[in-house]
């Protein structure tokens, strides 16, 4: 049976050679240094040089080999020679954002206008009672002629008076949250008359806002993968209507790095944005093509955007880096 191993440039992987006619076969990057076989015949406390029937050092200086015959020892390939130089870790960084965030609002249907003498309380925090009139003043608001007239005029008030956004459309009054964000904005807007003039009494709670990137529908994002170590593919990721960026991003990171083909070269990485691979071999050379893309699939969850990734940091191979077999002929 062929005795064989494979090792670096480290000079501490070793084997046993049982004796006879063999290969040293080295490959990679050398920086200037070379590669040597050597042999113990003492259980590797001391190495010496192997050398040929000319008395010749048996070693390499690049890629290629070498043959031997060699009675029973340990033997290793030893490294000198070489300028060392750290490699560094290349990353790619897909940022995803997802739709934009919406603010939450509350709409009040209006029955009839108002009365002169008529009162209206609003309240987003801070209560304040507002009296219909003719003429307008620090807590009068203009009665109009008609009810859309007199919409206009509350919201103009209110939002002068710095209340949330307010838009009257006909019959309806609507309050914006001044923030955008999740359901609800910690605000109401509480409406009283002195006579039914809108619908319902009380407080009026704002709904329906939502955090930057939570999804508004359910469906999969299709992930695009090029590189030429990892090759070139796709992968589907189901998502959900309410999903938050924190959970769709999470769940892109986990198809990512659960993927055998992205999984033998890279670490997953996920800061609840963005997304970050980091190669994970010794040799770090830059793989230039690396790019990965998110775009919506089918159904869509209505990504407002393609987003493709960009090199974080370019990858710098570790110098020296061989890889050795040594084998019986």
């Amino acid at each position: 049976m062929p005795k064989q191993t494979l090792t670096t440039n480290t000079n501490t992987d070793a084997i046993n050679w049982y004796g006879g006619d063999g290969t040293m076969a080295v490959s990679g990057q050398f920086s200037s240094g070379s590669v040597k076989l050597q042999a113990s015949i003492d259980n590797g406390n001391t190495w010496f040089d192997a050398k040929d029937a000319g008395g010749n050092t048996l070693l390499v200086s690049g890629s290629g080999g070498v043959s031997f015959s060699i009675a029973p020892c340990k033997l290793r390939a030893s490294m000198s020679g070489a300028s060392e130089s750290a490699g560094t870790a290349q990353t790619e960084i897909l940022t995803l954002v997802g739709p934009s965030a919406v603010a939450a609002t509350v709409s009040v249907l209006f029955l009839a206008n108002p009365a002169l003498g008529d009162t209206i309380t609003v309240s987003n925090g801070t209560s304040r009672t507002y009296t219909f009139a003719a003429t307008s003043g620090t807590n009068n608001i203009v009665l109009g002629a008609n009810l859309s007239a007199t919409l206009t005029a509350i919201a103009a008030k209110l939002v002068a008076d710095g209340y949330p956004t307010v838009a009257s459309l006909g019959t309806t009054l609507t309050f914006t949250a001044a923030t955008a964000g999740t359901a609800g904005n910690a605000n109401t807007v509480q409406l009283v008359g002195a006579s039914p003039f809108f619908s319902g009494t009380g407080n009026y709670n704002y709904s329906g806002g939502k955090a930057l990137g939570v999804l508004t529908a359910s469906g999969n994002i299709t992930l695009s993968i090029v590189s030429a170590i990892a090759g070139t593919f796709n992968l589907s990721v189901p998502v959900l209507q309410g999903d938050t960026r924190e959970t769709w991003v999470q769940k892109i990171a986990n198809a990512l790095g659960n993927d055998n083909r992205i999984g033998k070269f890279y670490a997953v990485t996920n800061n609840g944005s963005a997304i970050t691979l980091t190669f994970i071999g010794l040799d770090t050379s830059n793989d230039s093509t690396l790019v990965i893309t998110a775009a919506n699939g089918t159904p869509s969850p209505a990504l407002p955007a393609t987003y493709t990734s960009a090199n974080g940091t370019s990858g710098v191979t570790t110098l020296p880096i061989v890889t050795v077999l040594i084998e019986e002929r």
